[in-house]
């Protein structure tokens, strides 16, 4: 079958990349001639390709008794033993196919994945499929059944509604297309779809098929491939898609479903064999450096995680998006999860930096360049922090994605966002991030997310219990990751965990748990951000502010209340707002929805009260916040006309109530 023409030159053989064009019915390979003279006259795809050309037997009609007329599967047979054989030296493909060219190349690749041969196809870098009868052409189908009368096979394939057709793409559609990932089942191939503006024979709608946003090419059918010089338009759109494909870097190897990544290059794969082979030296790579958080169980996807996806992806600069908020709100598990995504898409570079000190930020930045081999050959981190920085600026655009977990300093942070071609994540709990790019601030799960993610990690089917839970962890992710934990270890149902939540701490029954990934107990993660913003306030205001708050109703304490600590501390009314102001962008509080009250988190107020027992504050604080309520309180009288005041007077009173029997103080 394999004629002299078809036969791969000894000079077509040196070259590293491989465009394989596959005719339709009826016709042959000499269809592409006119295409193949331009795109080799085009210096940076005609020095970089080969064009070999599969030749198949396609005949209207077969006269010979003794031979038969190939079907689609035996075509991708055929076309598997040609790329295994006549382009076994080249390390990148790209498959082309006119008309049912296009149906081949789908047959061929549903039957590899079926063999479990999908890692065998990471060579093959995009599939262009020109005027391809996806859905089946009804064109003078009347006079095809009356001539070929149900004997040719490649005929009756192109009909509309075919079953193997329909199988293939079908596979090829959620193997391929829809490729979450690569492995023995799975390979992530892009796919060009274009249908001819003109063209009768497979209308825009056939050659669509199940593929999203078909491009338009002008011409018919036949001169839809008609390149009569450079500019040309197939010549162009194919010339482009031939450069892009040879850019890409996909990802070093499998990449498994819960989106765990391996930090090795790609070696140069071969058709023939299920694993690259070891002698052979890789022609790309992908660089990952740093400690990315793996999928944790019950991962629940956010509409975070989506806006932060559409941030990132829809810029075409770079982009820095600061996931802000306090801790345990999961920011590091959705930059992680966006992270993973982008690995799992092939982006060049993924440089996860742990941003919590200039020094730990300068090493991991060094670490990335270094792997790039953009260190500073002297050894010098920060120089080699730069190098980077001016060498990603110089990147494709998209290409590279840094993500900065926990940073503390924003001035030293904003040296290193290259100015173009790299997507910048930043997670904080510092709001003063927001100001270096597109703030998404991340907060506690919704009911229903938390009702779902205590489902899961559980297996109680209780939503009503696990309601409760959530409801009294404030919906906190990293809390309830603590008490599914909790649940799941000791075989508790919901009502006997909340029995613990009210006789025991949160430092007693959300400890640190060994390999839980979270490198704090809950409680000391709380903290920390109160801790922070209390020591940088050497007046002590927002410690007051704090503690306060803390024994207020979780529901938000209006500004004009918290003005009159200014009586017992002395403090101007600017000063306090000036610590309010300090404790939001520490993530200690957070603003109402109207701007005129703060609110803090419920566990926070918690933890913050078991300290405040433990370090014997706590009866003074309680005894400021009821000088603080008393001025406000008026007669019953006026109980209609202020009942505004009364129903938050009312609320914050309780919370009061509540946290002075708890600790026996009358």
């Amino acid at each position: 079958m394999l004629s002299t023409s078809d036969t791969v030159s000894s000079e077509e053989m040196l070259v590293g990349s491989a465009a394989v064009f596959i005719h339709g019915i009826f016709s042959s390979q000499d269809v592409w001639q006119p295409l193949l003279t331009q795109l080799q006259q085009l210096p940076d795809v005609g020095e970089r390709y080969a064009f070999p050309k599969f030749e198949y037997s396609s005949k209207k009609v077969v006269v010979n008794r003794m031979r038969r007329r190939p079907d689609l599967d035996a075509l991708a047979d055929w076309l598997r033993t040609f790329l295994e054989h006549q382009c076994r030296e080249h390390d990148e493909l790209v498959l082309v196919g006119h008309s049912q060219g296009g149906l081949v190349i789908q047959r061929f690749l549903a039957r590899m994945l079926d063999d479990g041969r999908g890692h065998d196809l990471r060579r093959i870098r995009a599939v262009v499929l020109l005027a391809c009868p996806n859905d089946g052409s009804d064109f003078m189908m009347s006079t095809r059944r009356t001539i070929l009368r149900s004997r040719n096979v490649q005929e009756l394939q192109l009909r509309p509604n075919s079953e193997p057709v329909k199988a293939a793409q079908a596979r090829v559609l959620n193997q391929i297309v829809n490729a979450p990932y690569d492995s023995d089942r799975f390979c992530r191939i892009p796919f060009h779809v274009f249908y001819g503006l003109e063209d009768g024979v497979v209308p825009v709608a056939s050659a669509r098929g199940p593929f999203a946003e078909p491009r338009a090419l002008p011409g018919d059918h036949s001169t839809i491939l008609s390149a009569t010089n450079p500019t040309s338009a197939v010549v162009t759109v194919v010339r482009n898609i031939l450069v892009d494909a040879v850019r890409k870097t996909l990802p070093p190897t499998e990449v498994t479903p819960d989106g765990g990544a391996v930090d090795v290059e790609r070696g140069q794969l071969d058709l023939s064999s299920r694993h690259p082979p070891a002698s052979r030296q890789a022609t790309s790579h992908q660089v990952v450096v740093g400690e990315i958080p793996g999928l944790p169980p019950a991962f629940i996807t956010r509409n975070t995680l989506t806006r932060l996806s559409q941030s990132l992806d829809r810029n075409l600069i770079a982009v820095v998006c600061a996931l802000t908020g306090m801790r345990g709100v999961g920011k590091t598990q959705l930059a992680a999860a966006y992270a993973r995504s982008k690995i799992v898409e092939g982006c060049g570079v993924v440089g996860w930096v742990n941003a919590e000190t200039v020094g730990e930020m300068v090493t991991g930045l060094a670490r990335i360049a270094e792997r790039l081999n953009v260190a500073d050959p002297k050894g010098d981190s920060a120089e080699s922090a730069r190098r980077l920085t001016e060498h990603l600026a110089s990147t494709r655009v998209g290409d590279a994605l840094l993500v900065f977990d926990n940073a503390t300093d924003p001035d030293e942070l904003k040296k290193y966002i290259p100015p173009v071609g790299t997507r910048v994540v930043i997670t904080s709990t510092s709001r003063s991030f927001t100001e270096l790019g597109t703030p998404i601030d991340v907060s506690e799960y919704t009911p229903e997310e938390s009702i779902s993610y205590l489902t899961q990690r559980t297996g109680l089917d209780d939503q009503a219990g696990a309601s409760r839970i959530a409801e009294e962890l404030g919906h906190l992710p990293l809390a309830l990751s603590s008490a599914a934990a909790t649940i799941k270890a000791r075989r508790l149902d919901y009502g006997a965990y909340f029995a613990l939540l009210q006789e025991r701490t949160v430092v007693e029954i959300m400890p640190r748990r060994e390999g839980g990934g979270y490198p704090r107990s809950i409680a000391a993660a709380l903290m920390m951000n109160v801790d922070a913003v209390v020591s940088s306030d050497p007046g002590g205001i927002c410690s007051t502010v704090i503690g306060t708050i803390a024994l207020l109703s979780p529901e938000g304490v209006p500004r004009a209340l918290l003005r009159g600590i200014s009586d017992s501390t002395h403090a101007s009314t600017g000063a306090i707002d000036d610590a309010l102001a300090q404790c939001v962008d520490g993530s200690v509080l957070s603003w109402s929805f109207s701007g005129d009250a703060v609110i803090m988190h419920r566990l926070m107020a918690r933890v913050l009260w078991e300290r405040y027992r433990a370090d014997g504050t706590f009866s003074s604080l309680a005894s400021g916040v009821l000088d603080l309520i008393e001025p406000e309180l008026f007669d019953s009288s006026e109980a209609w006309s202020r009942r505004n005041e009364g129903s938050w007077l009312v609320s914050h009173a309780e919370a009061l109530w509540e946290a002075l029997q708890e600790d026996d103080v009358s």
